[in-house]
């Protein structure tokens, strides 16, 4: 299986010749979205690459405007294409631009986020038909759904097997404001973490192009590269990850999907509106006083003394009994039925979007 890696700098290519990689990404300001290297730069790399065995590759993936997009092509006319074997794109105008006014260049179409599925995946092969190189593949497809239908696209593949995770990207610059200083290559570096994972810390970083937010572990498929291989995959993609020794991994969702259990709190069965002992939700609270539940459930009522169960939206349970019942008119009642506003009495630690449930269903 052929190797694909991004290259920071021209000092980087024999190393990478040397490596075993047999293709480099190459990125430049305003087409990639780490991109550093300038025009002339990347020029004379796909000038030394002819005389390594190493394909020069040009990547364009920044999200656009239509601004930013004429300003992008603009740069694009500015690069001789004859010498990059293809340019690796993201975005469908991108991938209409190529096709209409440069037909000779050949598309490496970067299908990663989204396009989950094989019909996804056949019908941009079928769009970008001739002009295709290869179709990089999602990276939500696990391994089994991989086996079961690579051999169908009938062109050359891409798997992302080692290297950072990415989880967001916005083109705001959500870092400005927070008067995060500026470091290496015009980048703002910030850390962040979530309530609903108490612990996990991201990397975030933000530059020209907006802002990127990574997973608190990166990827690695490298003990897998015979099965991957195995199942007709023509190239692997392998980034660099600075500071490595110190990184903690994983196998994203190659083998399953490990999102069931890092975010269990917000898969929480008792999510489910179609459960048996689902009433509502609350969508009021006043500390002290009282809290207003909204009876969805058809079959469901709350009524005095009855115990309740309430899933708070960070994952903690919390129950407790019904110690006095008002309707919307604040009258006492004995029972509140579906399609009705229920007001009771306040329970600490209950916030509005909780769900509610009876206890003994």
């Amino acid at each position: 299986m052929n190797i694909v890696s991004h290259i920071e700098n021209i000092n980087e290519l024999e190393k990478s010749c040397e490596s075993g990689i047999g293709e480099v990404i190459v990125s430049t300001k305003g087409l990639g979205r780490f991109g550093n290297m300038d025009i002339p730069t990347i020029k004379e790399l796909a000038v030394r690459c002819r005389k390594l065995p190493l394909r020069p590759v040009l990547e364009w993936d920044i999200l656009m405007t239509e601004t930013v997009f004429r300003e992008s092509v603009e740069i694009l006319k500015a690069i001789p294409l004859k010498d990059f074997k293809a340019v690796r794109v993201v975005d469908p105008g991108a991938v209409r631009y190529l096709m209409k006014y440069m037909p000779e260049v050949k598309i490496q179409l970067v299908l990663e986020n989204g396009n989950n599925n094989l019909r996804a995946i056949e019908m941009w092969r079928d769009i970008v038909s001739n002009h295709i190189d290869r179709i990089v593949l999602p990276r939500e497809i696990p391994f089994h759904q991989l086996k079961k239908n690579l051999l169908n696209l009938g062109v050359e593949t891409e798997l992302y097997v080692f290297g950072r995770l990415p989880i967001t990207y916005s083109p705001r610059k959500l870092l400005d404001r927070m008067g995060v200083p500026t470091g290496q290559n015009n980048e703002k570096k910030a850390l962040a973490g979530t309530n609903e994972l108490p612990g996990e810390i991201f990397e975030v970083i933000e530059n020209e192009n907006g802002t990127f937010m990574f997973h608190s572990r990166d990827l690695c498929l490298l003990e897998h590269m015979d099965e991957i291989s195995g199942i007709g995959v023509n190239w692997a993609r392998i980034d660099p990850i600075p500071g490595m020794d110190k990184r903690k991994f994983c196998k994203g969702p190659f083998q399953e999907n490990l999102t069931d259990r890092k975010f269990s709190k917000l898969k929480n069965e008792l999510l489910d509106t179609d459960h048996a002992s689902y009433i509502g939700d609350v969508i009021e609270v006043k500390n002290g006083s009282h809290i207003a539940i909204y009876v969805k459930n058809k079959s469901a009522f709350v009524k005095m003394n009855m115990k309740l169960r309430f899933l708070t939206p960070e994952g903690k349970i919390k129950i407790g009994p019904v110690c006095f019942l008002k309707n919307s008119s604040w009258n006492d009642v004995d029972l509140i039925e579906s399609g009705s506003l229920a007001f009771m009495n306040h329970l600490s630690g209950i916030s509005n979007k909780t769900a509610v449930f009876m206890m003994d269903a």
